[in-house]
């Protein structure tokens, strides 16, 4: 589960849990505790990480795990199941879904990627074979990679059987669900529009002053943020290497200083003189503190629905430049953010070059504008009615 997942799924645990639905949060890793139930088997993992790579058969295995997770719902009778991204090799789809059909249970399945309406991809770039079915999926060698050509669109099969007769709807983001109605898998599905969220009373502006002296960053400095993994093997999509390119074009320009968060692998030849490297930082108040500190936050992703670091960004008074891809374009007004061709760094560059330190009322509107439209409390609401009506 992914840091955002993350977020959004203990937020919407608590939601429920303070309006006394004795909801309980069911994850593949982690620790145990009076509202989180861990279920998977390392070992278990493994081998289905191991066995997706030779037959492209993604949620086809994870047999004990997934067993002893029916054995937590039935203990607990459950009624109604959340679904946040269930991909990365811990569960059998199928077994779960058998039980929920068995069972009548009721499902809101939130879309925060692309993976629930396609044969093998979280994100699929607009591929035109979504709409066959993945019979000739040309993601093969891309994350994450399989070897077996017909095992993304045997994996499509038996997502159509597993929803067959279900009580389920789809949530998500308008990117989102303009590739879920390309999707045979959701043809008749009840889909509902719903953008993802943030706690914004934890990402608010912050004094950055104790922060500034730390990195050594002094006040007359422009700061370019950018918050996105970097490891050099896996993580290709967040476009790291296209920020670190344009801070070596700005290196000769004492205007700026480029900082970068979850930067976890050497850069091939080294990063730029004007360029300071944290690894991931866990602690969301220093967090909101390096978002606070940003003149511009700069997010290369090539693929994401909804980027919540983007969001949190703009609710710590941050405005955003991003590619025109996915939803990027959706997520802000032009006033408080710029959008710019995927991939062409001369435009980045153009618009780093007109760049001056951010005032208080851009500050003012970034987050107004986050909270009023990306409120976590108001989203939580949003999907607990839904379950309920279901």
């Amino acid at each position: 589960m992914s840091w955002s997942v993350a977020k959004i799924a203990v937020g919407l645990n608590d939601y429920l849990n303070n309006r006394g639905l004795a909801s309980k949060l069911y994850v593949a890793v982690g620790e145990d505790n009076s509202s989180v139930c861990v279920f998977c088997n390392k070992v278990d993992m493994a081998i289905h990480k191991f066995l997706f790579w030779l037959t492209g058969k993604d949620g086809n295995y994870s047999h004990y795990s997934t067993r002893k997770l029916l054995r937590k719902l039935e203990e607990r009778k459950v009624d109604t199941i959340y679904i946040l991204m269930m991909h990365s090799f811990f569960i059998n789809e199928s077994m779960l879904f058998n039980y929920i059909k068995k069972r009548g249970i009721s499902v809101v399945n939130i879309m925060l990627d692309e993976y629930v309406f396609s044969g093998k991809c979280h994100f699929n770039f607009g591929c035109k074979e979504l709409e066959d079915e993945c019979v000739n999926c040309p993601h093969l060698r891309k994350h994450p990679v399989c070897m077996m050509k017909s095992g993304p669109h045997k994996v499509f099969l038996r997502k159509k059987r597993n929803y067959e007769g279900t009580n389920m709807v789809f949530v998500g983001p308008e990117m989102a669900l303009n590739g879920a109605r390309r999707s045979p898998l959701l043809k008749g599905r009840v889909l509902i529009e719903a953008d993802e969220c943030i706690d914004t009373l934890r990402f608010r502006p912050r004094d950055t002053s104790a922060l500034r002296r730390e990195l050594g960053i002094s006040q007359d400095k422009i700061v370019c943020m950018c918050v996105a993994v970097y490891d050099g093997i896996h993580h290709e999509r967040k476009g790291v290497p296209y920020y670190i390119e344009l801070a070596r074009r700005f290196e000769q320009d004492d205007r700026f200083v480029f900082v970068q968060v979850a930067y976890m692998a050497d850069y091939p030849g080294g990063l730029p003189s004007n360029y300071i490297a944290k690894g991931f930082i866990h602690d969301i108040d220093l967090v909101a503190e390096y978002l606070s500190l940003a003149d511009l936050f700069i997010f290369p992703s090539m693929a994401d629905t909804m980027p919540n670091t983007c969001i949190e960004a703009m609710s710590c008074g941050t405005p955003l430049l991003c590619w025109k891809v996915y939803g990027n374009e959706k997520m802000a007004p032009s006033e408080i953010a710029t959008f710019v061709t995927p991939g062409n760094l001369d435009e980045m560059e153009e618009v780093v070059n007109r760049l001056e330190k951010k005032n208080e009322n851009m500050i003012n509107r970034c987050r107004e504008y986050a909270v009023k439209r990306y409120d976590n409390q108001a989203y939580f609401n949003k999907l607990m009615e839904i379950g309920e009506n279901l």
